[in-house]
């Protein structure tokens, strides 16, 4: 740092060359400030500038032409809770948040909530084992016969296939 005059008049001058280089320095740090916010959105730079953070726009909504739902007089259907489900699963807290003692559903408990989930199964393939058997009588072997193969008529039932061994 330069040595400081000793003179008023020479520290008066100072002081107003060092204000006009402040005022200077905070227009230069208003205006490099302000390109900090510039993105492709607000300014004349292509989008490749933005860098790879994701930009989030407003969710505006759109404006509703046909209410939501169904026909104004339509009754509806829905499934009903049945009395006795397939299975029940009891959900409960793993432990205790204040002693951290782990439950089971073994511990007494009260079922607050319930909700039923009605899923159709995986359909299973049924096979049936064919065997032909054989009888002797009279002094001659004779044997059955395999029936014909039936296909079923339902639509999301069909035979695949057969095999005899």
């Amino acid at each position: 740092m330069k040595d400081l005059p000793n003179d008023i008049d020479s520290l008066k001058i100072l002081i107003l060359e060092l204000l006009e280089e402040n005022k200077q320095l905070k227009a230069e740090i208003a205006k490099l400030r302000g390109r900090l916010g510039l993105n492709s959105g607000n300014s004349h730079k292509p989008p490749s500038s933005d860098g790879y953070k994701k930009t989030t726009k407003p969710a505006i909504p759109k404006s509703v032409k046909h209410p939501h739902g169904g026909k104004v007089g339509h009754k509806g259907k829905t499934l009903k809770q049945v009395s006795n489900p397939d299975h029940v699963k009891v959900h409960l807290p793993e432990k205790c948040t204040c002693c951290g003692r782990k439950f089971s559903e073994k511990n007494k408990h009260q079922t607050i909530k319930n909700r039923q989930v009605f899923d159709i199964p995986d359909p299973k393939l049924e096979v049936t084992k064919h065997q032909i058997g054989q009888i002797t009588c009279c002094g001659v072997k004779q044997h059955g016969k395999y029936p014909k193969l039936k296909i079923s008529k339902e639509p999301q039932c069909t035979t695949v296939g057969h095999l005899f061994t």
